[in-house]
């Protein structure tokens, strides 16, 4: 059974600012995804000004790395005794 390669890039070879696609790639999402994120305000972006009926935004690798952090979740450790 063949396995697949790993795509995602490693965080040293990630630009330090980024637009959806790489975002989305740099976080295992979808740009889809990362966009529903920007328009709810889940995650931290950098608006630049609008050009036409667009807005952009451009993400930085560091933010996201904290935001990622603050993300995970740690295991508890808690004593159960056999009963």
């Amino acid at each position: 059974m063949a396995t697949q390669p790993n795509t995602a890039a490693p965080i040293r070879e990630t630009p330090p600012v980024m637009g959806y696609t790489e975002a989305a790639e740099f976080l295992g999402i979808s740009p889809r995804t990362l966009e529903r994120y920007v328009r709810e305000g889940l995650i931290p972006y950098v608006p630049l000004p609008k050009r036409g009926s667009r807005s952009v935004v451009r993400f930085l690798r560091s933010q996201l790395v904290e935001w990622l952090e603050r993300r995970t979740v740690r295991p508890v450790r808690t004593s159960w005794s056999a009963r």
